[in-house]
């Protein structure tokens, strides 16, 4: 009995994709990829969607190395775009930075030609609207360290904003009081130098660190969008692909 079982679960699991089925399986797709990807409509419909399957996996069929279902070849698809996006994404975000932490994967060739047949559409580039990790300015940047001064400096005039002259009001009587004229002169030339222009000033490493987490935190929410949006695309490919969505 458990003999039986245990042939039966073999039978089912399938042999893995060959080199050769994986490469004729991305060039197939990348020659019908406007119907596959196109929305369903009076000329593009799921008959002609699933006869395109059909096809493809007669060809592949045709190679001798396994028996697929169309079933089977679709979902193949979708695993192979899937590892696109992500190797993708990880070299996308190892590129922007600054040193430390593991390399990525490289990026193989079969992802390579889909990331080509993908590249623009917001399923690899990020949802319009959002912005993606490019536009994150990466930690100990420049710019990171630039904004962190700003900051400061801002700051800083805010608080001794008080040792200029706020408002000098002159109480006029007719003519012109040239003594109150000459007094008020006085009064705004000395003020000038109790407010000397802003330096800025050092930044100490507490300066950093924080603004190093803030820069985190923006780059934690990106990716958690580009999360969801990614899940969004994987559901809206399996209904176009007439497969059940994944729970």
């Amino acid at each position: 009995m458990n003999e039986e079982i245990k042939g039966k679960s073999v039978r089912n699991r399938g042999k893995n994709f060959d080199t050769r089925e994986i490469q004729l399986l991305t060039e197939l797709v990348e020659k019908n990829i406007e119907i596959i990807n196109s929305k369903f409509s009076n000329t593009v419909t799921n008959e002609k969607k699933k006869k395109i399957w059909e096809n493809i996996t007669i060809q592949i069929n045709a190679l001798g190395i396994a028996n697929r279902t169309a079933k089977e070849i679709k979902t193949k698809w979708i695993n192979m775009h899937q590892t696109a996006k992500k190797e993708y994404s990880d070299d996308k975000l190892y590129r922007r930075q600054t040193g430390g932490g593991p390399c990525p994967k490289p990026v193989s060739s079969i992802s390579e030609r889909i990331v080509d047949l993908f590249k623009g559409s917001p399923s690899f580039d990020g949802l319009s609207g959002f912005e993606t990790q490019s536009d994150v300015p990466p930690i100990n940047s420049p710019n990171t360290v630039n904004l962190l001064s700003d900051l400061l400096v801002t700051k800083e005039q805010d608080n001794n904003s008080y040792m200029g002259l706020r408002v000098i009001e002159v109480e006029e009587s007719g003519a012109e009081d040239t003594t109150t004229t000459s007094n008020v002169s006085q009064i705004a030339e000395s003020s000038r130098f109790l407010c000397p222009p802003a330096k800025k000033p050092k930044i100490k490493p507490d300066d950093v660190t924080r603004m190093q987490y803030e820069v985190l935190k923006q780059q934690k929410k990106k990716l958690e969008e580009q999360t969801v949006y990614y899940r969004l695309m994987n559901k809206k490919l399996r209904m176009e692909m007439g497969l059940p969505n994944e729970d």
